[in-house]
């Protein structure tokens, strides 16, 4: 039976991501293991040696970034924005970019934005307040009183 994945593939995988099967990729997970049964003695010794890297790396102290840096990676990925000059058209701006038809989409994005929430708004108020159901509603509420006469009334 020939194996579903080549030493030289095998070698690659563990340099990457070490010794552990559970930390390779899922769809390399079987195929590895299916590959340390047909060939022990080279997979064996091969794993030896990742598990031998593992162990100095995980003896190594972690660090933590600086504020610094960690602040200049999280700036990196909002675009900067003048607070003290902030206007709508400086947000599309930022949405939509400065192209050609930039302005344009922003008009439709607001236009349907306002004619889904008018939709809504009517289909929503209907549903919610349908006169006919509530005036079929008070004459079952009324129907559905009873009433207690005195006695000796209507007799």
């Amino acid at each position: 039976m020939k194996p579903d994945m080549s030493m030289e593939q095998f070698g690659d995988l563990a340099a990457a991501y070490g010794a552990d099967f559970e930390q390779w990729p899922m769809e390399h997970q079987e195929p590895a293991i299916a590959l340390v049964a047909m060939r022990p003695s080279e997979t064996t010794e091969l794993l030896k040696q990742e598990v031998g890297l593992d162990n100095n790396l995980a003896a190594l102290p972690r660090q933590r970034p600086g504020v610094d840096l960690r602040n200049k990676i999280l700036r990196s990925f909002v675009p900067s924005i003048a607070t003290d000059t902030f206007s709508i058209a400086g947000l599309f701006e930022i949405i939509f970019g400065r192209g050609k038809h930039a302005r344009g989409f922003a008009f439709v994005s607001v236009l349907l934005l306002v004619a889904s929430g008018a939709v809504g708004g009517y289909l929503g108020g209907d549903l919610l307040i349908n006169t006919q159901d509530t005036a079929v509603w008070d004459v079952q509420v009324f129907y559905d009183h009873s009433f207690v006469l005195e006695p000796g009334a209507g007799t």
